[in-house]
């Protein structure tokens, strides 16, 4: 394993994530000094360091051996970004939303303008219809 090309790996995934050094150490917990030398090979960065990169998105996999993870798109890596930096909360309706099973919320339907935000376990049938004719509003239905 080359020091160096891990260097030159860590800044290609810190620019293709559009992050400066000082940004980089920041989110990091390093100073910028440091960072440059993980940058230009002088230094190996840590374990704890390569994780907090991987929150951010580093293809980590690349970084030390050179080989990328499995390739996903721009989005696909933004969406992966945000649910690691996510609630338990938020990440079990994203999980409910998309129909994972082992979820506690299931069959979830959002469509239209949404203003109302419900907490806690969605289970049972729950139906809320907001708007319609004249600015009316209804509630359906809860088990």
């Amino acid at each position: 394993m080359n020091i160096l090309d891990i260097g030159t790996r860590l800044k290609e995934e810190r620019e293709r994530l559009s992050l400066s050094q000082i940004d980089l150490a920041t989110a990091t917990g390093v100073e910028r000094k440091t960072q440059a030398n993980y940058e230009a090979g002088r230094s190996e960065p840590t374990a704890g360091y390569l994780a907090r990169a991987a929150h951010l998105g580093f293809d980590i996999s690349y970084v030390v051996l050179g080989v990328p993870a499995a390739s996903l798109a721009t989005e696909e890596q933004e969406l992966l970004r945000r649910f690691r930096g996510a609630t338990d909360d938020l990440r079990a309706g994203a999980l409910a939303v998309l129909g994972v099973s082992g979820s506690a919320r299931t069959g979830v339907h959002i469509a239209g303008d949404v203003t109302h935000v419900s907490h806690g376990p969605m289970t049972g049938a729950n139906t809320y219809n907001v708007g319609g004719k004249g600015g009316r509003k209804k509630r359906g239905s809860a088990d």
